[in-house]
Formats: C-alpha cells, structure tokens, sequence
C-alpha cells in the first residue's frame, strides 16, 4: 500500500526542489531533513523507508536491510519527497542516510578530520531511473559537508556512477576509518551472515570488500547527471 505522508514544508537545498516527474504527471521533488519533522513523522517515514528497502528488487544489487529503528539512529537523513502541485500531500520516494561521525587520520595526516558513511540510498521502484538516486546522494553529501564532515559511500552497482558523478573518487587504504568495515559482517555475501552467525572479524582492506568504497574529494568535479 502506497504511504501518503503529510509534511511540513521544510525543503533543505533549494536548488533540489525543482524537478517534475513527468510520466507520473506533474509533481514537485522536495528534499526534506528527518530533523524538520516531528516525532511522529520520523517514526512514519523510518517506516516507509525500511520498507522500501525490503521491498527493493532482490535480483539487482546488494543491500543491507536496516529496521525503523535504526534509521532513526543514523547521524543524519534526507527524504525525496514528491507532491502535486497545489497540495501539501507528499509521497516519500527516495532516502539516504548519514552514519554518526567518526574521527579519523586520512593516511597518517596529523589533522582530525570527522568522517561519515553516507548509506542506505533508496529511490522507490516505480520512481527509479529519473535522477532521484543523484539528487538524494548530492544531498546528503552537503548536509555532511555543512557540518565539516567528509563523507564516504560503499557503493554497489547501482549506486557507484552516482557517487562518481557527485565529487567522489575511489578509497586507497588509509583513507576511510577501520570501524567502517563493521558493517561487513552484516553483507548478504559475507558467507556468515548467510549462515544466520554474527562474525567475530570483520575485512580491514580494501580489496576484501565486494563494494567500492569512494570517498568525497574537493578536487573532484561533480558532473551533471542523467537518470537515476
């Protein structure tokens, strides 16, 4: 059943909230803040999220499944959410979710830098292939960046050209903190995880890892994007 969601009108990033989705008639694209909403708003969209996620297409790639509950624990989230013009009903579409920083030394630089995963990224399946996914990752990566945090993606086959597109380049060891390899033993390949056991290790090296891990770059340019 589709969630109809009311919102308060607490669109961050103007220059997102222009975009029509034109097969499904007219209808305006807002990106909204999980912090604008109220308690109760949070609990509804973490729940329309979660099962986005679990309702994804199984065959495409790989995703970690997360609970209501812990996308309300995430550091940070932004909604895609489109609404007829003239109405205040929105249908969320779209998530990406920002993990709580953490403090790391890129390659041995002796300047702290705070770091987050930006994850979770999830555009409806009848609302894929229309920029969504870029806009919702473009999105997140500012609201990270207005707090001084460099963010950082696994990114599946679905997900990497939007980061490649959005100023990311690919992770060389050292880059990335280690504790963001703990979510490895959550992988639907990590052959434990498929055995319903919890894994005692977790990968610490790139190359072990089935994703490509990018990492956000000042010296990178961000392209124009097409449909996503």
């Amino acid at each position: 059943m589709i969630l109809l969601f009311l919102l308060i009108r607490a669109v961050i990033y103007s220059m997102y909230t222009a975009m029509t989705i034109g097969s499904r008639g007219s209808a305006k694209l807002d990106i909204i803040s999980f912090r604008e909403l109220s308690e109760a708003d949070q609990s509804t969209a973490a729940k329309r999220v979660a099962a986005m996620i679990a309702n994804r297409d199984k065959e495409g790639a790989l995703m970690i499944e997360v609970t209501p509950k812990e996308i309300l624990a995430k550091h940070l989230g932004v909604l895609a959410c489109l609404s007829p013009d003239s109405s205040d009903e929105s249908l969320i579409v779209g998530y990406a979710g920002i993990l709580d920083p953490v403090v790391h030394y890129p390659n041995g630089n002796h300047k702290p830098q705070a770091m987050a995963e930006v994850g979770s990224l999830i555009v409806d399946r009848d609302y894929q292939q229309r920029g969504i996914g870029h806009v919702l990752f473009r999105a997140a990566t500012h609201a990270a960046q207005e707090e001084e945090i460099i963010p950082y993606a696994f990114c599946n086959s679905n997900s990497l050209s939007i980061a490649q597109s959005s100023g990311y380049r690919k992770a060389v060891p050292g880059d990335i903190p280690e504790s963001a390899y703990d979510l490895c033993a959550q992988c639907p390949s990590n052959p434990l995880a498929q055995n319903g056991a919890h894994a005692s290790t977790t990968p610490r090296d790139l190359p072990r890892c089935c994703d490509t891990v990018m990492v956000y770059d000042d010296n990178h340019t961000i392209q124009n994007h097409a449909a996503a």
